[in-house]
């Protein structure tokens, strides 16, 4: 943080979050406690500095409901961190509507993340299929097909206080609007209109995709509001969270109107975890 002169941040927990193999779901669930509370003894000690999102246990719904109560209504948590996918369950299943229903109640903030992927080939860092680590290609893919599982089963459309925030710029979701629009238009009858108001509801954060192959895709979908600044650190090195953050204050500096580069780097933040 004081390398990129970041101020403030809400930290989180990646993959594979407390779900981790050979674990119970009640030491899940006491692994997800105990982050937790080390993120709230972090805002603690450095108010000014930190606040975090809440660490789950899905698909254990019943532990990751009562967590999430905890997290927001106890220990303060900024808001949630979902995986697009956790044990073959993809984010925006039915299966979690009690969990969706706790979040709308509270206008939480959801920031999605690649979990797990659900492809079978994959056993645990590298693909037999193609031999790519999952970050490569995989996790970009988890996250498109969550937010576009979350519009398809309505729990945008049902539950519109929540928040969701997509990692990487929503994965190929900016590429793949059209394509998305076209099929989701057939399998539901809704209007290209409305369901792509559903897709702009999203909002995404930079890490590893601000650059000028990713950023004029992901501006063409979404409102220089619905940006976040991102690092990916500790998983990113250092050179390439530094390069990503030269990319994007270059690529609105050169392209954007003034102001959009505060609103991403800070003010768009600001704004969403204004309630909390």
């Amino acid at each position: 943080m004081d390398l990129f002169n970041i101020s403030f941040s809400v930290i989180s927990v990646s993959t594979p979050g407390a779900v981790v193999k050979g674990l119970s779901i009640d030491q899940s669930r006491a692994l997800a406690r105990e982050l937790n509370e080390y993120g709230y003894n972090l805002t603690k000690q450095y108010p000014k500095r930190f606040k975090f999102f809440a660490t789950l246990t899905l698909p254990d719904v019943e532990g990751s409901v009562s967590e999430t109560v905890y997290a927001l209504d106890t220990l303060g948590a900024a808001g949630i961190i979902a995986l697009a996918s956790t044990s073959g369950e993809l984010l925006g299943t039915p299966l979690y509507e009690a969990l969706y229903a706790e979040l709308d109640k509270r206008h939480a903030i959801v920031f999605v993340h690649p979990g797990q992927s659900p492809c079978p080939e994959e056993v645990e860092f590298t693909s037999n299929s193609t031999g790519l680590p999952p970050f490569t290609v995989d996790f970009l893919l988890d996250t498109t097909r969550a937010a576009v599982n979350l519009v398809f089963r309505n729990v945008t459309q049902k539950y519109p206080n929540i928040k969701f925030i997509l990692a990487h710029s929503g994965g190929f979701l900016p590429f793949a609007t059209t394509r998305i629009i076209g099929a989701l238009q057939v399998l539901t009858g809704w209007p290209d209109s409305f369901i792509l108001s559903q897709l702009q509801a999203f909002y995404v954060d930079t890490a590893l995709s601000a650059n000028r192959y990713a950023l004029p895709s992901t501006l063409a979908l979404l409102n220089t509001t619905q940006l976040t600044f991102g690092s990916d650190f500790p998983y990113a090195p250092s050179n390439r969270i530094s390069q990503n953050a030269l990319n994007l204050d270059q690529y609105i500096q050169d392209n954007l109107k003034k102001g959009a580069l505060e609103q991403v780097r800070f003010k768009n933040a600001q704004d969403i975890l204004s309630h909390v």
